[in-house]
């Protein structure tokens, strides 16, 4: 069996989709090499996990009441700061920015 090399699939662990690696795609941020779509070459971008991850995110939100005394729950969000870096509260109910009453 001379020349002849096995070829096994690789399955994307979060969406079961067909994936490839190779040398020219590495990330700059962890040196590791970055998946890709077996029949695009384009980076895996794995849509089911990263919808999987924002509901994920969505119900690991802690609560909190407002320490106004208003009695309304509130939240935080790391892409809802204010210009100088402030979290701003979120309200529970309507994911808009707190107002105390």
């Amino acid at each position: 069996m001379e020349g002849k090399h096995a070829v096994m699939t690789l399955y994307c662990n979060l969406c079961d989709e067909p994936i490839k690696f190779d040398d020219e795609h590495i990330s700059e941020r962890t040196g590791k090499k970055i998946p890709l779509d077996l029949e695009t070459d384009e980076p895996h971008g794995y849509p089911v996990w990263r919808t999987q991850q924002e509901q994920s995110r969505q119900n690991q939100r802690r609560y909190y009441s407002c320490r106004k005394g208003c009695g309304q729950f509130i939240y935080f969000d790391s892409n809802t700061k204010s210009q100088s870096g402030k979290w701003i509260p979120l309200d529970k109910q309507t994911g808009l920015p707190h107002q105390c009453q």
